[in-house]
């Protein structure tokens, strides 16, 4: 069996924080420290990542969504299983409004909910791609006021049975922005990345990385 050689992919994040609209609003009280409903983080300024041959590279940025004062809950559902999956947005368990057209099509999470693109030293853009969210990702509280537990199952699961699903993120509690997909071709070097959420999901937010190998 051939031996698959690996590269290196060094990320560092400059600036990773961005406001999310899709979240609970109206949620603080007086006494609560004003937050971003929902905010786009990165754990490390720098990341390093495995270029493998004959694979690529899996561009796991290291970047977080954190829940701000009330949880993110969203349910998907479908009527059969030809209908189409209709996603709903929850604030403290009453139905608020329904997600936009298109940014839910299945069962996997948000499609299309991030927008990565990759510069490379000399300023040449070399990746412009979408990234699903799965807002059940692996996650932690993210201070200490925050609830011990999480209600949300772990993961999205796309089973071709499903007719029903709920995602979420816990009240200060943070979810993994990676959710797997398809690996991309890059050449070792150095990169910037600048991750931003559609503005088709009817949010708002921005996230600069950069990129090398």
């Amino acid at each position: 069996m051939k031996a698959r050689k690996l590269g290196r992919t060094a990320i560092a994040v400059a600036g990773a924080a961005g406001l999310v609209a899709l979240a609970a609003a109206g949620a603080s009280a007086s006494t609560q420290v004003a937050r971003p409903a929902m905010k786009l983080v990165a754990g490390s300024t720098d990341v390093t990542l495995e270029n493998v041959e004959d694979y690529g590279t899996d561009l796991d940025l290291g970047t977080h969504v954190v829940a701000g004062n009330a949880p993110i809950e969203v349910r998907a559902t479908r009527a059969s299983y030809s209908s189409p999956v209709v996603a709903t947005q929850y604030v403290n368990g009453k139905a608020t409004r329904q997600l936009p057209k298109g940014l839910v099509t299945d069962f996997s999470g948000l499609g299309k909910f991030l927008h990565i693109t990759l510069t490379d030293a000399a300023g040449k853009k070399v990746l412009d791609k979408d990234q699903a969210l799965c807002l059940n990702g692996e996650g932690s509280r993210t201070r200490p006021d925050a609830p011990a537990t999480s209600p949300y199952p772990d993961g999205c699961t796309a089973n071709p049975f499903t007719q029903g699903a709920v995602w979420g993120v816990q009240t200060g509690w943070s979810s993994r922005t990676y959710g797997g997909g398809d690996p991309v071709k890059l050449a070792n070097g150095k990169y910037k990345a600048v991750v931003t959420v559609n503005k088709a999901t009817g949010t708002s937010s921005r996230s600069r990385r950069r990129t090398h190998r």
